[in-house]
């Protein structure tokens, strides 16, 4: 049976579709052709990342999973991101998720080395483990479950008395005892915290009114350009002090002065010491009570002459005018 040629053409015009299909495809995966750059990254784990799922450089889209292996235990992800995209040598994979229960993505910082050519492998940070968070979550909330149960059964002693502290410590609190349930239940507290806010809002209205001393001080330029210059001149009084210069800064780093001034205070210190001793005359002055009783004495004996003086002195006048009325 002879096959037509209307047949033939169709035929053979199937099988060319198909055939420049295969070649399309074919030709898409090259990465020359499609103008894009095939590059790799390790995990060791990749979570819920497949074939497919986006590549984001700082959340722009830049490329697309392209296929997911094994190799020497790692997991091989291979990418293909455009060639003008501003993927680096030293741009760092990671796995993220769009949302908790969304799909995964592939994530790739900025880099400051050269831009990746075909088949680098970019450097890579391990996925959070999402399994083993809600793991350590349970384990967290059995625990939690658990102590709570022990509390509600009151079979725990200890238990028991937690429970009765709470409840006497609540009790304190509500009644407005000890120093916190009176802080939770006076009046006077709240009323003193309500004044004292009051008058630093009225202070500070005050100062942003420029009321009062500190207002002005903070608002008078003449008082600034004051408080500056005292600044000033002290920061010269200090480097003068520094550079030896003055009384006081030769008394700081003069080493001579202040062996002169620290052997005169050694002296000053002996002298002292006799003197506390009784040795010398100033010493024996302050210390010897016999010279101090002798003084005493003296002064009275001539308290007492001056006392006797001042009664004869009228009959010793009487006397010498007596005589110049007899020579007369």
């Amino acid at each position: 049976m002879k096959i037509r040629n209307d047949v033939k053409v169709g035929l053979f015009f199937v099988i060319g579709v198909i055939i420049l299909l295969g070649l399309f495809d074919f030709l898409d995966s090259i990465p020359f052709v499609k103008k894009e750059k095939l590059i790799f990254t390790y995990f060791d784990r990749i979570s819920e990342l497949r074939e497919g799922n986006s590549v984001k450089l700082s959340g722009v889209v830049v490329g697309k999973v392209s296929n997911v292996t094994l190799e020497n235990g790692k997991v091989k992800v291979f990418m293909r991101v455009k060639r003008d995209s501003e993927v680096r040598k030293d741009s760092v994979a990671s796995i993220r998720s769009i949302s908790l229960l969304g799909t995964n993505y592939l994530s790739l910082t900025f880099g400051r080395g050269e831009h990746v050519e075909p088949y680098d492998v970019l450097p890579s940070v391990e996925p959070t483990d999402l399994n083993a968070i809600f793991d350590k979550v349970g384990s967290i909330v059995n625990s939690v479950d658990s102590a709570l149960g022990v509390f509600a059964s009151g079979e725990n002693e200890d238990a028991k008395g937690i429970v009765s502290n709470i409840e006497t410590i609540t009790g304190n609190l509500s009644e407005g005892k000890g120093t916190l349930g009176k802080l939770l239940n006076d009046d006077t507290l709240y009323n003193e915290l309500t004044n004292a806010f009051t008058n630093v809002g009225d202070l500070t209205d005050r100062i942003n009114n420029g009321n009062g001393t500190f207002a002005r001080m903070m608002r008078d330029e003449e008082f600034f350009d004051l408080a500056k210059g005292s600044l000033i001149n002290v920061n010269k009084i200090t480097s003068s002090m520094d550079l030896e210069k003055g009384t006081v800064g030769r008394l700081l780093k003069d080493e001579e002065l202040y062996d002169e001034v620290n052997e005169a205070v050694k002296r000053l210190n002996s002298i002292l010491a006799k003197v506390d001793d009784g040795k010398g005359t100033v010493g024996k002055l302050i210390n010897d009570d016999q010279l101090y009783k002798d003084s005493k004495n003296t002064i009275k004996k001539v308290e007492k002459n001056l006392d006797t003086l001042e009664d004869i002195a009228p009959l010793n006048t009487l006397g010498s005018v007596l005589g110049l009325i007899t020579i007369f």
